[in-house]
Parts: C-alpha cells; sequence; structure tokens
C-alpha cells in the first residue's frame, strides 16, 4: 500500500465549537451546560418550547451575553466572553427576531451597510473623501449587487426597506447579515409571521446560501415543516437544557421531545406534510 494511501483525511475544524456553556440571571439557569459543534457546510436546527432558552443561546454564541460557564470557540480562536463585533469578524453573523433593516435605505444600500465591516475605506479616508473612499464604495455598491442577484432579490434592489412586504424584509435582513462573510449564519425565527408562499421562498434561499455558498447555517425556529425540511441534525432544548440530539427523524420519535414539545398531533402532521 502507497503512503498516499495510508494517509488519514484531516478532520475539518469546527467553524463554530459551543462546550458546556452556562448562563445564568440572578438564580434562574436559562442554559445549562450547552454543546454545539458547528462544521463547515452544516445546517442544524435548534427546537423547544418558549422559555427553553434558545434565543439565550444565539446570543451567547453572538458575544450578546457573555457565559457564565464553558468556553466558545470560532474556527479554532477562543471568543469566550468577547463583544459581539470581534464574533462578527472572525465570521459568526446572525439575524433578529424583530427585523432592524434601515426603513429609509433601499435594499441596496442596507446590504452594503454590511460590506463595509470588511471593505471600507477607513476613517480618514470617508471622512476626507479620499479617491480612496470612493474606489471602495464602487466596490462596495458592486458586490451588493451581486449578493443581491445571488440570492434572487435583484428586482428590489432600489426598493426602499420600509415599503417591502414583511416576507421581503426578512429575505433582505438576511441578505444584509451575508453582506459580512460569514463563515456561520444564525437565523432566530426566520419564518415568524411569514405566510405559506413567503415561507417557501426563504426554505429557497437558505438552501442556496447553505448548499451553493457553502455557509453553515444554525436556526432557531417554531416552524416545524421548515425545520424538519432543512436541517441535517436538530438540538432540542427545554428548561435550559439539551433534551435530545439527532436526525429530523430521530428527534420526530424520541418520546421525550414528543412529550415536551411537538405532541402528539404535531408529530403526525409532521410525517405527513
Amino acid at each position: 500500500m502507497s503512503a498516499r494511501s495510508d494517509r488519514v483525511s484531516p478532520v475539518p475544524s469546527p467553524v463554530l465549537d459551543c462546550r458546556g456553556v452556562s448562563k445564568a440571571f440572578g438564580g434562574v439557569q436559562a442554559l445549562q451546560d450547552f454543546t454545539l459543534r458547528v462544521d463547515p457546510g452544516a445546517l442544524i436546527g435548534l427546537i423547544g418550547p418558549n422559555g427553553a432558552g434558545k434565543t439565550t443561546a444565539f446570543n451567547v454564541l453572538t458575544g450578546v451575553l457573555r457565559p457564565s460557564a464553558g468556553r466558545i470557540f470560532v474556527a479554532g480562536t477562543d471568543l469566550t466572553g468577547k463583544r459581539p463585533h470581534v464574533f462578527a469578524r472572525h465570521g459568526v453573523a446572525r439575524t433578529f427576531q424583530n427585523i432592524r433593516l434601515f426603513p429609509d435605505m433601499t435594499v441596496h444600500e442596507n446590504v452594503m451597510t454590511g460590506l463595509h465591516m470588511r471593505h471600507g475605506a477607513g476613517l480618514a479616508a470617508t471622512v476626507l473623501g479620499l479617491p480612496a473612499f470612493h474606489r471602495s464604495e464602487d466596490r462596495i455598491a458592486e458586490r451588493a449587487a451581486e449578493l443581491l442577484g445571488v440570492l434572487r432579490l435583484s428586482d428590489l434592489i432600489d426598493v426602499r426597506a420600509g415599503d417591502l412586504a414583511y416576507g421581503d424584509q426578512r429575505r433582505v435582513e438576511i441578505a444584509r447579515a451575508l453582506a459580512t462573510e460569514p463563515r456561520v449564519l444564525l437565523l432566530d425565527e426566520p419564518a415568524a409571521g411569514l405566510n405559506p408562499h413567503e415561507s417557501n421562498a426563504l426554505i429557497g434561499m437558505i438552501r442556496r446560501i447553505n448548499g451553493d455558498m457553502g455557509i453553515a447555517v444554525v436556526l432557531v425556529e417554531h416552524d416545524m415543516r421548515l425545520v424538519m425540511e432543512l436541517c441535517q441534525r436538530i438540538h432540542v432544548l427545554d428548561h435550559g437544557r439539551e433534551l435530545a440530539v439527532g436526525t429530523p427523524a430521530e428527534v420526530q420519535d424520541d418520546p421525550r421531545v414528543v412529550e415536551a414539545y411537538l405532541g402528539t398531533s404535531a408529530k403526525a402532521a409532521h410525517r405527513h406534510a
């Protein structure tokens, strides 16, 4: 056997690695011993009833909250306790339950704001209006237009964000998060408030982000059809603790999950969806 055939392919490092993380607010344990490994290209769901700790987990994973215990690594770098902008610069992007677009700016301009983090000309060039600033703005505008094209949002490019339908606002918010050029994208209830047509458009968009663009996705969502259709692996939280981890089929068949969250009728509905 040749030396080449003896080699073992290296295991890819996770883009996000959360190890035994806990978060307490006073005497309330909102998250306890939470572990999550997100490999490159993964698509992971995080589900559970209201108050299960899902949003707390997202806030800890993006630097909004400092964990009470445990460590968080991004692409091998320990970012435990760092601020959100540090997580963003290392490749962690997120959306929020409440849409946070700039309503008086166009779709194009909103996406351009995300690109400024990595491609801005710098403070001096911007304040003085130097040629470097104008060249940078031209590149950013071009890249923003390209991203909107990839995500099939080009027809909205010049529309004022505040004039968009709710589902389109959701998709533009995701596009702006992607403009920061993340390794992993965390989506906090992206289907909330969407009608079936808008949910289908969202499913297609997430598939393009994950499959075509190769970006890992972690998804918090109550729409079980969307979760079961998209996710490769699902983590179930209940009262801040991890209740179960597995494939969509394994999670739906777990009696603990059915009792705590899905319910018998919901389980049957998802199987026949």
